[in-house]
Formats: C-alpha cells, structure tokens, sequence
C-alpha cells in the first residue's frame, strides 16, 4: 500500500511539473504578444493625439471662414438678383427691335 501512495505523490509531482511547464511556456509566448499590442497602443494613441490636433486646426479654420462663405453666398444671391434683371432688360430690348422691325421702321441689313 506504501508503494501506491510513492506513486500517486510521485504522479501528483509529474502533472503539477507538467503544469508549470506549460505555464511559463505560455507566458514566454504571450510577453512578446502583450509588448506587441503595448507597442501597437502606443502608436494609435500617438495618431489619435495627432488626429485631435488636426481636428482642432480644422475647426478654428472652418469658424474663420464661416464669415468668408456668407459674404459669398450673399453675393452670389445680389448677382443671381442682377442676372435677373438683365434678364428682363433683353427681352425688353429684343420685343421692342421686333415691334420696329414689324412696323418696318427697321430694314433688315442689306448684305
């Protein structure tokens, strides 16, 4: 009965070895894995800083154009009013040369 308990001691010890040899197996692996992903954080949060700077570059250009854009559009809106007007003053013109030209105040252009 002695032997049987030498030997289930001795197959204790073996898996509780085996265990351990396959812990630090793992954590051998796993370190070079974890710096790898630190590393790899430590490069995104640099990018993202960088991002947040440029972002804020963008933003205070955006507000000092803001004034820039609406004094375009509202000139765009006075041209668009003018182009109207010259709109109507052709036509005007075009209907008064052919009510003279009908009334035969006007000859056509002799080539």
């Amino acid at each position: 009965m002695g032997w049987v308990l030498v030997a289930l001691i001795l197959g204790a010890m073996v898996y509780g070895g085996m265990i351990v040899v396959e812990y630090t197996n793992y954590i051998m692996q796993a370190r070079p894995r974890l710096a790898q992903l630190e590393n790899e954080a430590l490069e995104l949060l640099g990018q993202l800083n960088e991002a947040d700077g440029t972002q804020e570059e963008i933003e205070n250009r955006v507000v000092e154009l803001k004034p820039q854009v609406a004094e375009m559009y509202k000139r765009v809106a006075e041209l668009r009013t003018q182009l109207e007007g010259e709109k109507v003053r052709k036509q005007r013109l075009e209907m008064e040369f052919f009510k003279q030209r009908l009334k035969g105040r006007l000859r056509p252009a002799i080539a």
